[in-house]
């Protein structure tokens, strides 16, 4: 891993600003998801992870103004866009539910998608009925679908 790290490994980057979340490193992991996504801005679950941190790390305006700028650099691809509006707080947790049904396809993975990030930012905003529940939907609602 160290070795990956070191030679700039995209992906080595990303799992080490996942792993130092995790473990509540936040700073460090603000600084190593500053670096992946440098090299990888168009990478919305990364963008939408930073921000998270960035929330839980008590920066939600510098959070909200990132996120804000990496959207405006190009068009985001239909999904999980509204999850970055939900995040944004352009759009409601209904709304982000409708757009998570927009494809019959992927509904059911995207709505699962929805609950966890939502539930991420709920649990980063010291909400933590409302994250429970975000959790508990998903449990219920999730624990069948295929990953990816």
């Amino acid at each position: 891993m160290d070795q990956a790290l070191n030679g700039g490994n995209p992906l080595a980057i990303h799992f080490a600003a996942r792993d130092l979340a995790i473990h509540e490193n936040l700073a460090d992991s603000m600084a190593m998801y500053d670096r992946y996504l440098r090299l990888d801005p168009y990478d919305m679950d990364g963008q939408l992870e930073a921000y998270v941190v960035r929330v839980r790390a008590g920066q939600p305006d510098k959070a909200t103004s990132e996120l804000t700028e990496a959207m405006a650099k190009f068009k985001w691809p239909p999904w999980p866009a509204p999850v970055t509006d939900y995040f944004l707080g352009r759009i409601s947790f209904e709304d982000l539910m409708h757009e998570a049904q927009k494809d019959e396809g992927l509904a059911k993975r995207r709505q699962c998608q929805a609950y966890g990030y939502v539930g991420s930012l709920r649990t980063a905003l010291g909400q933590s009925a409302q994250s429970a529940e975000m959790l508990d939907k998903a449990k219920a609602e999730c624990s069948n679908t295929p990953a990816g």
